[in-house]
């Protein structure tokens, strides 16, 4: 049991290294220059939404931050390429969303180490989380904040490469991993350790935890 509230606080520590992180101050970026190399590179908006507006798209959700001084958002990238537009398109943007579920689970398994621990609880936890990242990535529904691509002629053909960047904000994604996590975990444990999971996921804690741990870094 010990070793089983041990990786628990863990976790719910992972979830907060996002809120937790401060920063200095807005980074100064030219979006007007930027969006003109992106142009003179080949890059063109896929729709009416011209290209520098969704540049400033990005920057504003990178550094979108609450009155705490914490960053609001994850921002997923995404970057495929391919013979079809179309394809390429749709490839990037569920490569985008994949990436704002995978910086969540990353975080977790640097954190907990539950990669590295071999016992039923640790592998349990893993085996949940990589299910819970996946259908984080899926409920993304929004629209893309930036989408672009471009058309090379390499060996006779036409490639087209697009890039695609979502945002998500932090409290709603863990939010929803902690509540994917949990029906996850139901789902396929016996009823005693749906008990002892129960636990974390009890109303508050969450919360509670993570105040803890900003106060703990004033």
């Amino acid at each position: 049991m010990k070793k089983l509230l041990l990786i628990i606080t863990l976790f719910l520590f992972s979830f907060n290294t996002y809120s937790q992180i401060k920063t200095k101050g807005r980074l100064k970026v030219n979006v007007k220059k930027e969006a003109k190399a992106l142009e003179r590179d080949g890059w063109e908006s896929t729709s009416t939404y011209p290209l520098q507006g969704q540049y400033q798209r990005v920057i504003d959700a990178e550094q979108e931050m609450n009155e705490d001084g914490d960053l609001v958002n994850l921002v997923g990238l995404g970057e495929f390429s391919s013979n079809s537009k179309s394809i390429a398109m749709q490839t990037s943007a569920t490569l985008a969303k994949n990436d704002i579920g995978g910086q969540i689970e990353s975080s977790i398994k640097s954190v907990t180490k539950i990669d590295q621990v071999n016992d039923i609880v640790a592998q349990s936890l893993e085996d949940a989380l990589i299910v819970t990242t996946q259908l984080v990535s899926q409920k993304i529904t929004s629209r893309p904040i930036l989408q672009i691509c471009k058309a090379e002629r390499k060996g006779g053909r036409t490639v087209y490469s697009c890039r695609s960047q979502y945002k998500m904000n932090f409290d709603e994604a863990s939010r929803m991993h902690v509540q994917l996590m949990r029906d996850e975990l139901n789902r396929k444990k016996a009823e005693d350790a749906r008990k002892e999971y129960e636990s974390f996921f009890k109303e508050g804690l969450y919360e509670k935890v993570r105040d803890d741990i900003g106060d703990s870094d004033e």
